[in-house]
């Protein structure tokens, strides 16, 4: 007897299961559909399939495999069916952001102990979002937070090229760090956020730069060219008066509106590598005096520039020894300075703004009266001791 065995195949299981496409690239926002195959076919309708994405912060992915890319990065969208896997790639392109804001804000919050350069918040917004005085936010829209050390004495904005980077440093932005405290997460520093019934979306800021500057109308131009923690590209722009507030804790600066003006030659006993020019201002009341550093090839007394105090001695600086205020029949020594130089005819003009060990950040201007006038000493044995605050003249 001859006895036959016939085998019959199961229909209801899964010999394998694959993908189409196995790679895909997405833009933020967009859905797309991954076509999944079973083998047999007839085992689909007996098998669930399951849909898991390796990181959902850059795509989620559904029950019909559809993939919904969230933001910039890479991840894997798996299929499984009855212990059988198959995989896809999916890339979403990094953003470039162009923003034209119509509304500014800043915000006053301090003086770093450090440089004693001015900290301050400015913050650009579309017209959909409000701030109040607080800096607290309603309504949904964008907007650049952008955390400035503004240079000391500073009264409010001040024009120039501010740098990112975590220094404290006048004329620098401060990098966008999230923080968690007692299980809650918080961002400082600058970001671009988008405001949503949903809660803050926030994208750090790591590079770039802020350029500031005013028009004859007294409108401010901002531009901001700046990087994003994962290479985001982010320009904004903006134009207007900001509104303005302050902390409490913060004293408006001193104004010295100087109308008298001593420039003389000065040799510094010790330095060679530059020229000096020491400028004395008063306003009647309160004087300052300031040692220039100058290139060594010059001939003129002053040169039109941007001069910062220093300890090191380098071409348009202002030299920490030999500089300070004297109000009260006291010496104030400075701990930072930011001033700017103009020739105009045979004229000086200057203005900026100086802090000093007092703690008191003060705003140098010129006196826009007639009896302003400039008196030129050409000095050339004026001798200053490294040290000594006391002018020979």
């Amino acid at each position: 007897m001859v006895l036959l065995t016939f085998g019959c195949k199961d229909e209801t299981k899964v010999t394998g299961v694959s993908v189409n496409p196995e790679e895909m690239v997405l833009t933020i926002g967009e859905t797309r559909q991954i076509e999944l195959t079973i083998n047999p076919t007839s085992a689909a309708i007996y098998n669930s399939k399951n849909w898991s994405s390796s990181d959902v912060n850059v795509a989620e992915v559904d029950n019909k495999g559809n993939v919904t890319a969230i933001y910039a990065g890479t991840c894997v969208i798996t299929a499984t069916v009855d212990g059988h896997k198959a995989r896809c790639k999916v890339t979403v392109e990094t953003p470039n952001y162009d923003l034209e804001m119509s509304e500014g804000s800043v915000y006053i919050t301090g003086v770093d102990d450090e440089t004693g350069a001015l900290t301050q918040v400015l913050r650009l917004y579309e017209k959909e979002l409000t701030m109040d005085e607080e800096g607290n936010v309603t309504g949904n829209g964008l907007m650049i937070n952008l955390a400035l050390c503004s240079p000391a004495g500073t009264d409010t904005l001040s024009e120039g090229v501010y740098i990112v980077e975590d220094s404290h440093r006048e004329l620098t932005v401060k990098p966008g760090e999230m923080n968690e405290e007692g299980g809650k997460k918080y961002v400082t520093g600058s970001f671009l956020g988008q405001y949503t019934d949903n809660g803050l979306s926030v994208l750090l800021l790591t590079q770039g730069s802020v350029d500031i500057k005013k028009n004859n109308e007294g409108e401010y131009c901002v531009e901001c060219r700046m990087i994003g923690a994962q290479n985001e590209i982010v320009t904004v722009t903006w134009k207007g008066k900001p509104m303005r507030y302050r902390s409490d804790s913060i004293d408006e600066p001193e104004k010295i509106i100087y109308s008298n003006m001593v420039v003389c030659d000065t040799i510094v006993e010790g330095e060679t590598l530059t020229r000096h020019t020491s400028v004395s201002l008063t306003d009647g009341k309160t004087r300052v005096e300031m040692l220039f550093r100058l290139p060594l090839t010059t001939t003129e007394q002053l040169l039109a520039g941007h001069y910062t105090l220093s300890g090191e001695e380098s071409s348009y600086t202002i030299s920490a020894e030999g500089s300070y205020v004297e109000c009260d029949n006291q010496i104030i020594d400075l701990v930072s300075a930011n001033v700017t130089i103009k020739v105009e005819k045979n004229a000086y003009e200057i203005g900026g703004n100086i802090r000093g060990t007092n703690g008191i950040n003060y705003v140098i201007e010129r006196y826009g009266g007639d009896e302003y006038s400039i008196v030129e000493k050409n000095i050339k044995n004026n001798v200053i001791l490294v040290g000594d605050y006391k002018n020979n003249q």
